[in-house]
């Protein structure tokens, strides 16, 4: 028996079959004393007792469990069947326990998910939600294909269409209009309050009259590290946005777009140091990207397929972002 080479502290063996599971579990002595007297620890460091090792009883037969946690991370069964799992945690440590307990080769991390690598065959399968089971010789059993994200390009096209004359405006405007300061920036938001109306803005970006910003001008974000929490309403806030960018495209008043294009060249502004302080820099094409990206944030679920994916391969799904804090089948 050989000991996992990981970074875990653990000293964790490492475990080709049943016959090697139980052979660890009988030969292991339990804790004698403490909160967590006759638990057993899998790692050779006993002092480490996240990592456990567990003879259990299942409808499949006898089985000896390894243990991470709270979470029953990789299971040999007596018939010759391993099961890993996850349980939502795929971590640095988690894929460090499997390849520590199954084998250093045997599993990668790609994009935030832990895959299995079938050595005989080099492809790869993703240890999911309702994990992966293998037989005796390697292979799994019943895999589960990843579904990615694709856009479709029909109701994109349409739903581009419907926003044309506002497209078009802020192209044309974001070409006659200066880099601004963050100051020349918050005086222009002020004076469009004064022309507009606390009311407005509050109804654009229900949060307060300054609302979520940058150098107090208004602040639409397009990250998924920011709109996960969805802090002070984003999603309402982006949806209003939208909503109102739609009317005034129906209507192709000018009067409505200029507010709604302050408002998204002040999202897109990126600031730049030139010297002489920081400019903020908003070229049309950063602007008409932006838009693009508010508007697939906005209607992902009309405007996303689900795709099933080729078996052994790793999947890449660069449209999974548009539907944070969106529950999906």
């Amino acid at each position: 028996m050989t000991w996992g080479r990981t970074s875990l502290p653990d000293c964790l063996p490492e475990l080709k079959n049943y016959a090697d599971a139980l052979y660890q579990y009988s030969n292991t002595e339990p804790l004698r004393a403490g909160n967590d007297k006759g638990l057993v620890p899998l790692g050779r460091n006993r002092r480490y007792k996240r990592s456990q090792i567990l003879k259990v009883e299942t409808l499949q037969g006898n089985a000896i469990f390894c243990r991470l946690y709270k979470t029953d991370v990789v299971k040999f069964y007596e018939n010759g069947m391993v099961e890993f799992e996850v349980g939502g945690w795929d971590s640095p440590t988690t894929i460090m326990f499997l390849q520590g307990v199954f084998g250093r080769a045997k599993f990668a991390r790609y994009k935030g998910k832990i895959y299995y690598k079938q050595l005989s065959t080099g492809k790869f399968f993703l240890i999911g939600k309702n994990g992966l089971r293998i037989d005796e010789t390697g292979t799994p059993i019943d895999p589960t294909p990843e579904v990615a994200k694709v856009l479709n390009r029909a109701r994109w096209k349409d739903l581009l269409q419907k926003l044309k004359p506002f497209s078009t405006y802020a192209s044309d405007m974001s070409k006659l209009l200066e880099p601004k300061s963050g100051h020349e920036l918050s005086g222009e938001f002020d004076a469009l309050v004064r022309t507009y109306g606390e009311e407005y803005w509050r109804g654009l970006l229900p949060i307060q009259i300054k609302p979520h910003s940058r150098l107090g001008v208004p602040y639409l974000p397009i990250s998924a590290r920011e709109i996960r929490y969805n802090r002070n309403n984003l999603a309402q806030s982006r949806a209003e946005f939208i909503n109102r960018v739609l009317e005034a495209s129906q209507t192709n008043d000018a009067e409505k777009m200029y507010p709604l294009l302050f408002t998204l060249q002040a999202s897109a502004s990126e600031q730049r140091w030139t010297g002489n302080g920081y400019v903020s820099e908003c070229n049309p094409a950063r602007v008409r990207k932006y838009l693009m990206e508010l508007l697939k944030l906005e209607f992902c679920e009309g405007l996303f397929d689900d795709v099933v994916q080729p078996l052994g391969e790793f999947v890449a799904d660069s449209n999974a972002k548009y539907f944070v804090n969106r529950k999906t089948t």
